[in-house]
């Protein structure tokens, strides 16, 4: 089996399947009737969404085994978890604006894939220990 590093649309569609869920998610629990935003409950259910593939032996959530990636090698649950912590920050630029909707979120994605050029990895993966995806080549 020949395996080779994620492309930045797989990167991103796993993200979008990830948003998905969450955004599922976020819109059956506001029919809750919770007395919260539903924008830090959107935030708060993807920290949590992640970080209960921690727990998993592969470390995989739903968006990368969709899109059929894999982690390049066993990195330490410490990385793992300042991943979760920087991926759900990237995640809130969806919410916040500044000048226009999604602004923060177009400058986000245009910095994640300079970064993506230029080390093979999310700014997020990079710096929670320069953790790689890979995706296997049939």
């Amino acid at each position: 089996m020949i395996m080779r590093e994620t492309y930045w649309w797989e990167k991103l569609g796993a993200s979008l399947v990830n948003i998905l869920i969450v955004g599922i998610f976020t819109f059956l629990l506001t029919k809750l009737n919770f007395e919260i935003s539903w924008k830090i409950m959107a935030v708060l259910i993807f920290f949590f969404y992640s970080l209960a593939f921690l727990a998993t032996p592969l470390k995989r959530d739903i968006g990368m085994i969709v899109i059929g990636s894999y982690w390049k090698k066993d990195y330490p649950s410490r990385s793992h978890l300042i991943f979760i912590i920087l991926y759900t920050l990237s995640f809130t630029t969806i919410f916040i604006r500044v000048f226009f909707p999604f602004d923060l979120l177009f400058l986000n994605l245009a910095f994640q894939l300079l970064v993506i050029k230029l080390t093979g990895t999310t700014l997020h993966g990079y710096l929670a220990g320069n953790l790689v995806t890979i995706r296997n080549i049939k």
